[in-house]
């Protein structure tokens, strides 16, 4: 399997989607239903408002921000809220680009989980997911607790990798995306490979047999295991197909487009990566082009439960003020490999984990000078 990075999903276009959503003006109701995916992150202590304190200068509009998109599973999964996708889009509105991170699920960091046993490591995909459960590691600071702790910690594990200050996020699951594709009557796709995968996995099959015995069972664990053990249980997995060219897709279909990562051919993380990419611009398209206003009610109904973000209504109102033309953004992409400035490791308790080849430090310096090389692409 390829350890290249997830790019894209279209989590970056339901971002748009909600702040689009605002730009049609629908009052009160549309609030409510807004509200039901917004949670605000814990304070460490409560602020104390002086009367001669200095009052604190007005944040430029048109100020570079960042974004971290989330894409997870869902409880119906298994590691559910493990985060399949997660990708930092760094937004400058007046260069009017959005440079998208993605940063591989296997990256070893360092989450603030402990007081008492200082650093604690883990693969960066389970940061939503322990900011959620807050079972474990009951002592941790204040501000990854609540409804907004997964996505706090999430950011936080962002930052350690990007060294950018992520002001958002926007997390979404398997059924949020597929509804988000269904309720805009579904994209066309530019397929840039045709590609066959004979092993796309079907989640309600995960556990059957195959009609294989018990001693088939205990001799094929015993021998096999990886991809060799999985090929054996043909039932678990249907088959994908995709020419290359334009192509339709609803929600279901475009999902299978995106996490299709055993092609022969055009298998995995890299190529998959490059397909993400051509769904999101579909989907950016989409939105863009079409009458959005009688979708609006469909699609807030249709996310309440699978979405959650930390963005307000009155942040997105601001967000509109400043930059309201999202068709007029370029996207580009600064990409985490082997390749350019990590390696392969392998952590205390032998799990596969990647790191940087020289420093976080370097890791941040490629990432500002790919957000630099986006602007000045988008100056000439």
């Amino acid at each position: 399997m390829s350890n290249k990075q997830l790019i894209i999903r279209t989590a970056f276009g339901v971002g748009i989607a909600v702040i689009i959503l605002f730009l049609m003006g629908f009052g009160w109701w549309l609030y409510q239903r807004y509200s039901s995916v917004v949670v605000k992150a814990r304070t460490p202590g409560e602020i104390i408002r002086l009367i001669n304190a200095t009052p604190t200068p007005t944040p430029d509009p048109l100020a570079p921000y960042s974004v971290l998109l989330l894409g997870y599973g869902g409880p119906q999964h298994e590691g559910g809220y493990l985060t399949d996708t997660m990708i930092v889009a760094h937004i400058a509105p007046r260069e009017k680009t959005v440079t998208l991170i993605a940063l591989p699920r296997d990256l070893w960091v360092s989450l603030p989980l402990s007081a008492d046993d200082g650093e604690v490591f883990y693969k960066i995909n389970a940061a939503y997911a322990f900011g959620l459960d807050q079972r474990q590691y009951q002592d941790r600071p204040i501000q990854f607790t609540g409804a907004a702790g997964g996505g706090e910690l999430a950011k936080h594990a962002a930052e350690y990798v990007t060294g950018l200050p992520v002001r958002y996020f926007i997390a979404l699951s398997f059924d949020g995306f597929i509804k988000s594709i269904d309720v805009l009557d579904g994209v066309e796709v530019v397929v840039p490979h045709t590609f066959d995968d004979y092993y796309y996995p079907i989640e309600a099959e995960k556990d059957n047999v195959c009609g294989k015995s018990e001693e088939e069972l205990v001799e094929l664990t015993a021998t096999l295991s990886g991809v060799l053990l999985e090929q054996e249980f043909h039932c678990r997995y249907e088959h994908v197909h995709f020419d290359r060219g334009k192509t339709y897709m609803n929600g279901e279909t475009a999902l299978k487009f995106v996490r299709s990562r055993k092609s022969d051919a055009y298998g995995g993380d890299y190529n998959r990566s490059i397909r993400q990419q051509a769904l999101l611009q579909a989907v950016k398209d989409k939105i863009i082009r079409i009458n959005f206003i009688p979708k609006v009610i469909p699609f807030i109904n249709s996310l309440t439960a699978d979405m959650q973000t930390d963005i307000d209504v009155k942040t997105i109102a601001s967000i509109l003020q400043t930059h309201p033309a999202p068709g007029e953004f370029t996207m580009h992409t600064v990409t985490l490999t082997e390749e350019t400035v990590l390696a392969t490791g392998v952590s205390n308790d032998g799990q596969y984990i990647l790191e940087p080849k020289d420093s976080w430090e370097s890791v941040h310096r490629f990432i500002s000078d790919g957000i630099a090389s986006a602007s000045a692409k988008k100056a000439d």
